[in-house]
């Protein structure tokens, strides 16, 4: 006769049955942070071009089209980035901000809602664009004195100067998430150089030269998942609307479309997850919460379930072997 359980099942199948609850389990702890993430980039968008009281957009990366406004940030926004691990969107306010000018920010993906976290030098200069490193080190392009790379303490928002670029910028955009980046400014509209991370040294002062039907001025840019060069082209003379566009390795531009006016910061992330990542905890940088709560209780609820079905067939094996 088989060994069996206190609840009539035998051994062999008790253990099956464990395997597979462990199985489950493994395989929802390890997709629950995409599903948290939802899945997809999304092209976050503020109009802070001089000194705009911003709000947050989500655009169509394919168009420039405005897909939602999320919300008032409450602050003009010159510089967007996305946290490579964490999802926080961080943001820089311009100098003309009529609140916290020149301030490194966190805004809320779901209501748009800025918070202030320091200033990031104690004069008229802002970061006129950021882009976070593969490591999770935040760069930015200090105007507009300055003209140099930065980093940005992301608790304190000062802000470090890396070292003499040698060149004089009016308005930027900075790209990259390695070693150099890319950074492009109206004061050498026609050029976008590389900018080595480790001295601020430009290693290529024009790495490609934007296409002749090019006519306005990079005010922000970032890449996407895929590697292309997305920037926002500003008027701001107001001749036009602002647009999004694409740069290629050869310099060609190319117009998606007019997006909102007085863009001037995007940057890529996922989608806003929910609940949205908190704000940083003061000590470590993190974000805190529960937002991985629905993902335990549904697994929980199915491993019930899965438990629930192995005893019955237990037990119908029993009564139809006592038969």
């Amino acid at each position: 006769m088989a060994l069996r359980r206190p609840f009539g099942m035998p051994i062999r199948q008790a253990a099956w049955l464990a395997a597979l609850a462990i199985a489950v389990i493994t395989l929802l702890a390890a997709s629950a942070p995409l599903a948290r993430a939802g899945g997809g980039q999304v092209l976050y968008g503020a109009d802070g071009a001089g000194g705009n009281p911003s709000n947050l957009y989500t655009l169509d990366p394919a168009t420039g089209a405005v897909v939602s406004t999320v919300g008032p940030i409450g602050f003009a926004v010159t510089g967007l980035a996305v946290h490579p691990t964490t999802g926080i969107l961080y943001g820089t306010t311009g100098n003309a901000s009529p609140a916290s000018p020149g301030f490194l920010i966190t805004i809320d993906t779901t209501t748009g809602a800025g918070t202030p976290i320091g200033d990031l030098v104690p004069a008229s200069e802002t970061a006129a664009d950021i882009t976070f490193g593969a490591d999770g080190t935040l760069y930015g392009w200090l105007e507009a004195g300055t003209d140099d790379l930065i980093t940005i303490d992301l608790l304190t928002g000062a802000a470090t100067v890396i070292g003499d670029s040698g060149l004089s910028t009016a308005g930027a955009g900075l790209a990259g998430n390695a070693n150099p980046v890319f950074m492009a400014g109206e004061g050498d509209a026609d050029c976008v150089s590389l900018i080595d991370t480790g001295t601020g040294a430009v290693t290529d002062p024009c790495v490609f030269t934007l296409d002749s039907t090019f006519n306005g001025e990079i005010s922000a840019m970032d890449f996407n998942a895929g590697g292309t060069l997305y920037a926002a082209d500003l008027q701001t003379s107001g001749a036009r609307p602002a647009q999004l566009v694409t740069i290629a390795s050869t310099g060609a531009v190319t117009v998606l479309g007019a997006t909102v006016n007085r863009l001037d910061a995007i940057a890529f992330g996922l989608a806003a997850p929910q609940p949205s990542p908190s704000l940083p905890d003061a000590a470590t940088s993190q974000p805190t919460g529960n937002a991985g709560l629905g993902g335990s209780l549904w697994a929980l609820g199915l491993l019930l379930v899965i438990g629930a079905s192995g005893l019955a067939i237990g037990r119908a094996r029993l009564s139809t072997r006592g038969r």
